[in-house]
């Protein structure tokens, strides 16, 4: 004769059978509350990121209609200086990744290749060409206020 299996503490014997369909919740609420916790806060999550998506907060638009080199070209406009180099980079700002350029020119020191004598910072919208910022950093003009 077969022993009934006990349960995990030892005391009583293991209920191993499925609810019948009579005892399985008919209503909503009750399908709900059967459900995995897990899955809920999977389902609800997953819902929370479809509704940003569809409301745009995820626009991750990658309408450049900026070029690398028009962006160069605008930022030279506002260059105080005539640059040695420029660059640019495009990057993403903001809580909507709007694609900006950010263009950086310079005037490397002669002492130093590794530092600047002049540079000029510029961020342009990649989608409109708007100039953003405008920084110019004036090594010179900064060692020469230290000196005083």
């Amino acid at each position: 004769m077969a022993e009934a299996q006990s349960s995990a503490d030892g005391v009583g014997p293991v209920d191993d059978s499925k609810p019948s369909e009579a005892e399985q919740p008919t209503s909503l609420v009750g399908r709900i509350r059967s459900i995995n916790r897990r899955a809920i806060i999977f389902l609800v999550t997953f819902a929370f990121f479809i509704v940003l998506a569809l409301t745009g907060v995820f626009n991750t638009s990658s309408d450049v209609n900026i070029t690398r080199q028009q962006a160069i070209n605008i930022a030279l406009e506002y260059a105080q200086f005539e640059p040695e180099s420029a660059d640019a980079r495009l990057v993403r700002q903001g809580f909507r990744l709007t694609p900006v350029w950010g263009v950086s020119m310079s005037i490397s020191d002669p002492d130093d290749q590794q530092e600047f004598e002049r540079l000029n910072t510029v961020e342009i919208d990649a989608q409109t060409g708007e100039v953003l910022r405008v920084s110019v950093d004036d090594i010179d003009a900064i060692d020469e206020s230290d000196d005083g």
